[in-house]
């Protein structure tokens, strides 16, 4: 454009606006512009006044501005003028006579190519980062060092900042570097219940791809409990089989938690899996119950997450016999659930609980369990305080169980599951790995027999054995109501299960609050309870 002198009032521009083939390249001509009003040609206007007038039409049928363009693509250029194609030429690689002005349509569409062509970009470096990314299951849960061999499972511990990637495998159907297919097959009938995947099939193959109707179609982030922590989730093919690449961009001061999933053709998930980034150093700690079994149990149970101060933490919650990580509470003395996010850091809204108590609703399936890690699935029916519909699956956690009931000390047989929520080389414990905790090895509301140091602060310090002067904390995490999948007694009382069924409709579990200690309770199979894990043994 050319530099005038004359002023128009801005309500002459706005006119002359409307005169404008808005779908045609703005070319600005002072004669056409002058004349279009009846004025004299020899009239002239300011080309400040003609970009002030374009600015206050600013849609898509004008042209941006050099300072609409600077925001969108952080250019530096002089304010009062637009930019010519020669100069957005430069900017975006675009093709145009240079004596014209692009239109917003046309520079969008540059925008948009070049924005296409950035994430393509983006998208090759990162399956090139993802080839040399750390598979996970080739790292110890325990030390972060390799492994000679692969053993998955269904979660996964993080330490740092960068790539990796886990194989699409269910839980831990892969154990030193071998097919475990014990992990994923029923041993006995009456008590037992098939090991399923999320199409209610029996699982052919520790591949998830490799089951029939069961091809990957896309992976991704479910949930996290930071916003940014990870950052991007893809397929990665790797020769053995397909992989979940995904991106940590930073380590939270206060740990982190966060879901990832594969799919398939139709959107369902086909599994899931929960990653805990923490930065703590992994500790374990030697107790021993009533009949001197010892456990080594995780001083810091999986997936704990640190208030600022770092002196309480919160755990995630597991239905018995689910594998999948239930949204912790806020803090460690509130009654609301933590706040999460999507990838793209917006508040993650689709948890929920399926159903109400005893509707007897026929979604309530392990298959759709599998489909819903989201989901906490109410009590089945109001006798059998089941979150499935199934009559027994004692066998869930630990797959050599085929009885009624278990209370043994039998963690050294015991065969850790495809449902199992722990990672590699850790599980669930046997029925009787508390009753180290109380001095007569049962259940008591008598302080006197508490094994404790110290006294209740929102959990108790239990004894590991019987002369240990230091104890282990295990913390108040409350638990999530069979009902309605709402929180309650956080601060005041917790749960942590064990592998044990405890009847048809109960398994066993630690109970304890600032009065009880009960090491051998049994707790209804649909509460959302805590889990400490112990070393696998077998």
């Amino acid at each position: 454009m050319a530099n005038y002198n004359l002023s128009l009032p801005a309500e002459t521009i706005n006119e002359l606006l409307l005169w404008l083939d808005d779908k045609q390249d703005v070319i600005i001509k002072q004669t056409d512009l002058l004349a279009s009003t009846g004025q004299s040609t020899t009239a002239t206007m300011t080309q400040k006044a003609i970009t002030d007038a374009l600015n206050a039409k600013a849609d898509a049928n004008n042209v941006y501005t050099k300072t609409q363009t600077d925001t969108l693509l952080g250019a530096k250029a002089d304010k009062s003028t637009t930019y010519t194609k020669a100069e957005t030429n430069t900017l975006l690689g675009g093709k145009a006579n240079v004596n014209d002005v692009y239109t917003k349509v046309q520079t969008d569409a540059l925008l948009a190519e070049k924005e296409n062509e950035i994430q393509a970009n983006t998208d090759r470096i990162a399956l090139l980062e993802y080839a040399t990314a750390k598979d996970l299951s080739y790292v110890n849960a325990e030390t972060g060092l390799a492994l000679d061999s692969r053993s998955t499972a269904n979660a996964y511990i993080v330490r740092k900042a960068g790539a990796y990637r886990i194989p699409l495998v269910y839980g831990n159907a892969i154990k030193n570097g071998n097919t475990n297919s014990a992990a994923y097959t029923r041993q006995g009938s009456d008590y037992t219940a098939d090991f399923v995947n999320h199409l209610g099939n029996a699982i052919t193959s520790p591949w998830i791809e490799r089951n029939e109707g069961c091809a990957i179609a896309s992976v991704g982030l479910l949930w996290q409990s930071a916003v940014g922590m990870i950052t991007d989730a893809q397929i990665y093919d790797g020769q053995d089989g397909k992989y979940l690449a995904f991106s940590v961009a930073s380590v939270p001061a206060t740990n982190g938690l966060a879901t990832l999933y594969v799919k398939d053709g139709n959107g369902d998930i086909m599994w899931s899996w929960t990653i805990w980034v923490t930065s703590d150093a992994f500790v374990s700690a030697t107790i021993t119950n009533h009949t001197s079994v010892e456990y080594d149990m995780m001083s810091v149970p999986f997936g704990a997450i640190w208030n600022a101060e770092r002196t309480k933490y919160v755990l995630p919650f597991y239905q018995w016999g689910r594998k999948d990580a239930i949204i912790p509470a806020a803090a460690y003395n509130s009654g609301s659930n933590m706040t999460v996010y999507d990838i793209n850091g917006n508040v993650y809204s689709g948890y929920g609980a399926l159903g109400t108590e005893g509707d007897m609703l026929a979604t309530k399936t392990v298959a759709n369990s599998i489909k819903n890690p989201n989901l906490f699935f109410t009590s089945y029916d109001t006798t059998n305080y089941n979150w499935n519909n199934l009559a027994w699956f004692n066998n869930f956690w630990n797959a050599a169980i085929t009885t009624s009931s278990d209370l043994a000390d039998n963690q050294d047989t015991a065969i850790k599951t495809i449902y199992d929520p722990m990672p590699n080389g850790w599980m669930i414990p046997a029925g009787r790995f508390a009753t180290g905790f109380t001095t007569t090895g049962n259940n008591t509301s008598t302080p006197a027999e508490f094994n404790v140091i110290g006294s209740f602060a929102n959990g108790w310090n239990f004894k590991k054995n019987a002369t240990d002067t230091e104890g282990i904390f295990v913390p108040a995490a409350g638990y999530r109501y069979r009902a309605s999948g709402g929180l309650s007694i956080v601060g005041s009382g917790g749960y942590f299960w064990s592998f044990a069924p405890y009847s048809q409709t109960h398994a066993r579990s630690l109970y304890f609050s600032s009065g009880r200690i009960y090491p051998l309770d049994g707790n209804s199979r649909a509460h959302g309870v805590s889990v400490a894990g112990v070393r696998e043994l077998s």
